[in-house]
């Protein structure tokens, strides 16, 4: 009914693996402050860099012409035109009253 009692050599594994578990954590703790750090010391340059990128895209819409009219957003141009033509119509003649 006695097990054999092995508390030295259970301390000694205890110890040991609380050893490797410190270094394990330390390890661990000191991966994610240096990648917080880099993080933090590299958003400046990632803001500058999105805003350039913003800027330079709004630059590129702002001297690029108009890529769709009223005439290629339907698929009859003929249809297009009388609408043009009805609106341009019945518009002036709703407003005078």
């Amino acid at each position: 009914m006695n097990a054999p009692v092995h508390t030295d050599s259970d301390s000694d594994l205890f110890r040991e693996d609380l050893v490797v578990l410190k270094r394990d954590v330390a390890s661990l703790i000191g991966h994610t402050k240096g990648r917080a750090t880099n993080t933090v010391q590299d958003a400046p340059g990632q803001v500058r860099r999105r805003v350039w990128r913003l800027g330079h895209k709004r630059q590129r819409e702002a001297i690029a012409p108009p890529r769709r009219s009223i005439s290629s957003s339907t698929t009859s141009p003929v249809a297009a035109r009388s609408l043009a033509l009805a609106v341009g119509y019945v518009g002036p003649r709703a407003l005078r009253g």
